[in-house]
């Protein structure tokens, strides 16, 4: 009995954290300036990096997890993007770490999800390549190195 509830409980949490999109055009792309426009009160046709990296905090745990120690160990030209809070001292740490090579925008009040993005996820997202985007779950990084 006991195994029969967790085989269900593995194949959620593959489900959930295993597909991604590498180099998909972003299809949402007037909501997202409308939240960056809203939510900064800046237009990101203005913003200098050319690489956005959205972290919804509370989203797949592992997925923050490997974002912000990817973030850490490389240093890309790109602006991070925080949705949510967190009190969990390991991401506290490591978006100080962050904070110290990368450009942050923190969106404490999570407006992200009022509007119709698509970013459930950790999302690389390249503005200059026509919005093409990558959802960065555990096996999608070595892909981001190909497409960057």
């Amino acid at each position: 009995m006991h195994n029969v509830l967790i085989l269900p409980l593995i194949l959620c949490f593959f489900i959930s954290c295993s597909s991604y999109s590498i180099g998909k055009k972003y299809n949402y792309q007037d909501d997202f300036d409308a939240y960056f426009q809203f939510t900064f009160n800046h237009s990101i046709s203005k913003i200098e990096e050319d690489i956005l990296v959205i972290i919804p905090i509370a989203s797949c745990s592992m997925c923050v997890e490997r974002t912000l120690d990817e973030l850490i160990k490389n240093n890309y030209d790109a602006r991070i993007i925080v949705v949510g809070t967190s009190h969990e001292e390991r991401y506290l740490k490591k978006l100080d770490e962050i904070e110290k090579n990368y450009p942050l925008l923190y969106d404490s009040e999570a407006e992200l999800f009022n509007y119709e993005t698509d970013m459930g996820k950790p999302t690389l997202l390249i503005l200059s390549k026509n919005y093409q985007y990558i959802t960065l779950e555990e096996t999608a990084w070595k892909k981001v190195y190909e497409l960057l």
